[in-house]
């Protein structure tokens, strides 16, 4: 992988946990929290899936 998927791993996790720490912790139902929780959520799979990208396609062969 490349530095460039790293630091995007990272700034999504960053995100994420950002989200994370604005839920407000005296009303936790969705309709309340709903962009925190979503963002949450998309943030952490998207770091998932960059960092899990490189594994599913380590057998194609890149052509241009």
């Amino acid at each position: 992988m490349n530095i460039y998927r790293w630091a995007l791993i990272i700034i999504a996790a960053i995100v994420g946990i950002g989200n994370i720490m604005l839920i407000d912790k005296n009303n936790l139902s969705f309709e309340n929290n709903v962009f925190e929780y979503l963002g949450s959520v998309s943030m952490f799979g998207v770091s998932i899936w960059l960092a899990t990208q490189n594994l599913f396609h380590k057998n194609e062969k890149k052509s241009f």
